[in-house]
């Protein structure tokens, strides 16, 4: 896949965001207003048309928004998401660290202690079940 136009990125980045907060297809006007973009809905369309095109967004039904491929969200972790690469990284060593630190006497222990630091470092709910 060849590269993407700045637009393009916008759109994307701005489809998989907005599908990821509420689980819907999301039209072209919807990513105007909710997300500020400097383009028309028209022109939001095109793009959107073009990101379904090279497989990054696909439509559900006729009537439908787009909703993010999974290529599309592959392409946003590897080169829209914020950050996204030094986070990875250093959950990695913070992970690797532990592995050296920590005597494991169980597998609970283990997993009681990763979900703790995940959750830290990520600042997000981690569950064991």
């Amino acid at each position: 896949m060849g590269l993407l136009s700045p637009r393009q990125q916008q759109v994307l980045r701005a489809t998989v965001r907005h599908y990821i907060d509420t689980v819907e297809p999301v039209s072209s006007g919807a990513l105007v207003q909710r997300f500020h973009l400097n383009a028309s809905p028209a022109t939001v369309r095109n793009a959107m048309v073009w990101l379904e095109r090279r497989g990054l967004l696909r439509q559900p039904h006729t009537s439908a928004g787009r909703i993010p491929s999974q290529q599309g969200y592959r392409h946003y972790v590897d080169a829209l998401l914020p950050h996204g690469g030094s986070q990875v990284q250093r959950l990695q060593r913070e992970l690797n660290s532990l592995r050296l630190q920590v005597q494991w006497t169980a597998l609970d222990d283990l997993l009681r202690v990763l979900a703790g630091r995940l959750a830290d470092l990520t600042g997000l709910l981690a569950l064991i079940t």
